[in-house]
């Protein structure tokens, strides 16, 4: 896949394996993190830093990665984080809903959000 016509494919075959990263490190950690809320706020940000180099190269090919785009990705991604940690730690911890049904449901409105402030601001 070459150019910008790509990118929309690249960028959701990103997600998806970054989104595999994140339930590998929420499955393999859950015995060892009792707190549904640090959990998923770890499992996130390590997922995050996955996906900026992988965007950055692979989606966007740029040749190096800089601090504009590390800068702006860091704040959508802190949003996201947050966004996703408490939704996990209400649905979870507060309302007793199922792990990853709730982090189906939470990574599913957080990828939107994502993907949207990506293409329109992050690597612009």
């Amino acid at each position: 896949m070459n150019g910008t016509r790509a990118r929309p494919a690249r960028f959701i075959l990103i997600g998806l394996a970054s989104t595999a990263v994140y339930f590998a490190l929420l499955l393999a950690l859950r015995s060892v993190i009792a707190s549904t809320t640090i959990l998923a706020a770890l499992c996130y940000a390590l997922s995050m830093c996955f996906n900026y180099v992988a965007q950055g190269l692979w989606t966007f090919q740029t040749q190096r990665l800089s601090t504009r785009s590390l800068s702006r990705y860091a704040i959508v991604q802190g949003m996201a984080l947050a966004i996703n940690a408490l939704a996990m730690g209400i649905l979870v911890d507060g309302l007793g809903w199922a792990l990853l049904l709730s982090q189906v449901l939470v990574t599913g409105f957080v990828a939107v959000c994502v993907y949207v402030l990506s293409a329109i601001w992050v690597y612009q």
